[in-house]
């Protein structure tokens, strides 16, 4: 009997999001980590923008530290390249798998969460501080390889309109060492949308995965994608969608903490309009 805590509904379906999603940045960045005595860990990220021979640098600051004593930890307290201020803050250990949250940004902007999590379920609350606008939740429940979640979104009335709906939507997914399938139900403007997602690891070495979305409007789309471990330091990674476009990445550690990332992107039906992306990140 599986006792592991299961992932928030946002990450319900990571083993697929993993392989489609994740390294296929076109950006062109530089990020540098370093840890320092005290244990906070302070990144910096430089991103040449631009095109045509016009180029700007944008770069970033942020920090994180975790107090094992009391349980508080600043996930994120960044500067942005706009010199926006972004803060992310957590305190564990109110009660057994109690964590309270807080995000907020200089807009002004202000979240407070309450994360709940168990041997086999997960519970996530957010709260809009600032306006009062809304009210997010969501649950996931697992047991035995399978899990079911859902989250919904809630407009708070503000004497303007009344407690509302805003959007929703469940899922049930299966899962083994060596395979995942879910379905997901989301409401969408003009009625269900509907998204497939399947990931087998045909070997040690490689994993395939696919994404089959049916939204409301009708227009159905399928992306397939895997990865390859090519050695013990490269990895390679490739999608494709029903409108020819095709993504690759490589991702190579050069070092323990030197990691590079190449991607490269273009449409096989036109065979033009290819974009090339690169990240490096030291530490």
């Amino acid at each position: 009997m599986s006792k592991t805590t299961p992932a928030f509904f946002k990450d319900f379906n990571k083993p697929a999001d993993t392989i489609l999603n994740d390294d296929y940045s076109l950006k062109r960045t530089l990020k540098v980590k370093h840890v320092t005595p005290d244990g906070v860990t302070i990144t910096t990220e430089n991103e040449l923008a631009g095109k045509d021979g016009k180029y700007d640098l944008k770069a970033k600051i942020s920090g994180k530290y975790k107090h094992g004593a009391t349980g508080f930890s600043v996930d994120k307290l960044q500067l942005k390249e706009t010199g926006g201020i972004v803060g992310e803050f957590a305190l564990a250990g109110v009660a057994p798998g109690l964590t309270f949250t807080f995000k907020g940004e200089e807009k002004p902007t202000g979240e407070l969460g309450l994360e709940y999590t168990g041997a086999r379920f997960a519970v996530k609350s957010e709260v809009d501080l600032v306006q009062l606008s809304k009210l997010k939740a969501s649950a996931v429940l697992a047991h035995e390889g399978g899990k079911v979640g859902g989250d919904v979104e809630v407009a708070l009335p503000d004497g303007k309109s009344d407690l509302g709906l805003n959007r929703w939507s469940v899922g049930s997914a299966y899962g083994t060492s060596t395979s995942f399938a879910s379905i997901v139900a989301a409401s969408g403007k003009t009625g269900m949308d509907y998204s497939i997602y399947g990931v087998v690891k045909t070997s040690p070495p490689l994993s395939v995965a696919g994404k089959l979305t049916y939204p409301s409007g009708g227009n159905y789309g399928v992306t397939l994608g895997g990865i390859y471990k090519c050695s013990a330091t490269s990895t390679l990674k490739g999608k494709i969608n029903m409108s020819g476009l095709l993504s690759t990445s490589i991702i190579h550690n050069v070092h323990p903490k030197v990691q590079v990332t190449a991607t490269a992107e273009g449409s096989l039906k036109t065979m033009q309009d290819y974009r090339m992306g690169f990240g490096a990140t030291l530490g």
